[in-house]
């Protein structure tokens, strides 16, 4: 039987994490969410078709070396570095790639029954670089509203592609992602269906989310009046989870947009597998204050974003309280 299309990517990074991060099988078939069994055969697959020294001479070593460096430096359970390309504010594509090789290992877990799931070009890029692939067991819920202000639907949320991939069931949160008050947002949380994707948000037990930044082309920038940013940007806030604003230690910044979005929050995701797929120049600062806040378990990025955020996280202690 041929193998699958990923599998050439986990014989490469088997045969990095053996020969040069000198790890035993034990600890590579956990890196990398597979038996020890495969980890052995992946490896000596790699050495039959001579990846080994294509890769040990290659730019991917030093992606291994960042990852172990940023799973000791956040305490993380899973980091996945991809090559930069190229000097890119945003590299999508190997991202959106990597990405969809670590979703297909989550899909087939079967430990997986709920998927919350987030917004964002980065996630959409990479719902959009998976196989179509039959996963009707599994669930996938929307953890912020999916509508935009004037109640259209939004443009960049995944759910609706993820329904169409992989034939699951899907739920969207049928409310804008921020309400125009907080009694606003009172109503809104109070209606039935509202408050059933949000309870089944709350109880998933994967998420997988985007992490926004500050900047003029960030996700949310044109979700945010002129007003409500300069307001963020006073209270120190460098990006978002779930459309909550945190700052530069992680924490949630006080600010009336924060009480206003409707989102299952932090809260339910501290202590659960939580997948963060982001990367470049834009987003520094922004995924390394997500790293601190601690609700980030798993990561992907790219090489470039990796080294930047080691830079700063010896600049600033982290924080496990936002």
């Amino acid at each position: 039987m041929a193998p699958k299309s990923y599998e050439p990517d986990l014989m490469a990074r088997a045969a990095w994490l053996s020969f040069v991060g000198d790890l035993s099988q034990k600890q590579i078939a956990d890196r990398l969410g597979i038996s020890r069994i495969k980890a052995n055969r992946l490896i000596a697959r790699a050495i039959e078709l001579k990846l080994v020294r294509f890769s040990v001479e290659s730019v991917p070593v030093e992606c291994v070396a960042l990852e172990d460096r940023m799973i000791r430096a956040f305490g993380l359970s899973s980091c996945f570095v991809v090559p930069t390309v190229a000097d890119q504010d945003l590299p999508l594509a190997s991202l959106a790639a990597a990405g969809a090789l670590v979703l297909q290992r989550e899909f087939a877990d079967p430990q997986r029954k709920v998927i919350g799931v987030g917004h964002g070009r980065t996630l959409e890029a990479t719902v959009e670089a998976l196989p179509h692939k039959a996963h009707k067991r599994l669930r996938f819920v929307s953890v912020l509203g999916c509508l935009s202000r004037v109640g259209a639907a939004d443009p960049l949320d995944v759910v609706h592609h993820l329904c169409k991939i992989t034939e699951a069931e899907c739920y969207y949160l049928p409310a804008p992602l921020f309400a125009a008050s907080q009694k606003d947002k009172r109503m809104l949380m109070q209606q039935k269906l509202t408050r059933k994707v949000v309870k089944m948000g709350m109880e998933a037990d994967f998420y997988v989310i985007g992490i926004g930044d500050m900047g003029r082309r960030s996700y949310l920038f044109n979700k945010v009046t002129a007003s409500e940013r300069a307001a963020l940007l006073d209270k120190g806030a460098v990006g978002d989870i779930l459309g909550c604003f945190i700052d530069s230690a992680g924490r949630v910044v006080e600010c009336g947009i924060n009480q206003r979005a409707v989102t299952v929050g932090l809260a339910p995701l501290r202590g659960k597998p939580v997948l963060a797929i982001a990367g470049g120049s834009a987003k520094q600062a922004a995924i390394t204050a997500a790293l601190r806040s601690g609700v980030v378990t798993g990561l992907v990025t790219d090489e470039n974003t990796a080294a930047a955020i080691m830079k700063m996280a010896r600049a600033a202690p982290s924080s496990k309280y936002a």
